[in-house]
This record gives C-alpha cells, structure tokens and sequence, in this order.
C-alpha cells in the first residue's frame, strides 16, 4: 500500500508540474476575464491528462506482451551482428523468459490522466456554458428584432 502511495504521489507531483509549467506559459496568473482563465485552465488540464494517460495506456499494453514480438525481432538482429556464432533463443524461449520479467503496469499514471482529463471536460463544459449564455444574451434582440 505505501509503494502505491508513493506512486500515486509521483504521478499527482509529475501532472502538478506540468500544469504549472503550461498554466505560466499561458499567462494564467495574469489578470484576465472568467472565460480566458476558464479556457487556459482546460488547456493547462488537458496536457497533463493526455501525456499520464497515454503513459499508463503503453504500460498496460506493454504488460500484455504486445511490444514482445518487436523486441525479439530487433534483438535477435543485434544479436546476429553482435555475436554471428552465437545462437539466439527460439522466440518461444524469448517469451517465456520475458514472461517471467514482465513488470506491472503503471495503474497510478493512467488513473491520474484520466482524474486531469475529467478536470479538462469540466472546464470544458463550463467554457461552452459561458459561451453559450453570453451568445444566447448578446443575439437577443438582434433575434427579437426580426420575430416580432
């Protein structure tokens, strides 16, 4: 339990850095109006989100053994140039050997990607809902002008 505190800790510390770094880049410490911060804020959310998710979905993958058959391949030609007299091991042995080195996967990434995300569509949501009641406010009597 407290390897995946500490996990969790280092992927919530990654994602708080990385949104500082983008909400400073944007200006988001400046003085701006509810619509331009809320904006910024999803942007500042997204880039986070995408790159722990999208590190906690190639663990995962990697887990399963998809990268296995890859690797064997480009191994067994290093090795061919390395060691010409040496045999490589069959890919059955390859796999089985990797099987059992098999790391897990890196549940604390994905699951904090996708907390950034949700918080992404949240601002999301609020921007559109702020667009749409000040589009909805400002069309109003140009609509009531010509329905009358």
């Amino acid at each position: 339990k407290k390897d995946r505190a500490i996990s969790f800790g280092i992927c919530i510390g990654v994602g708080i850095l990385l949104f500082a770094f983008c909400a400073y880049s944007q200006g988001l410490f400046e003085s701006q109006d509810f619509k331009t911060t809320i904006g910024i804020l999803s942007d500042c959310f997204l880039i986070p989100g995408v790159l722990l998710a999208g590190c906690g979905g190639l663990s995962w993958v990697a887990s399963q053994g998809a990268f296995t058959t890859l690797r064997y391949a480009f191994a067994s030609l290093l090795a061919g140039f390395r060691h010409p007299t040496k045999q490589f091991p069959s890919f059955y042995e390859y796999k089985q050997e990797r099987d059992a080195l098999r790391k897990p996967w890196l549940k604390s990434c994905l699951f904090t990607g996708v907390g950034f995300l949700a918080a992404a569509v949240i601002c999301v949501f609020i921007f559109i809902d702020d667009t749409v009641s000040y589009c909805r406010d400002a069309m109003a009597p140009f609509l009531l002008h010509f329905f009358r």
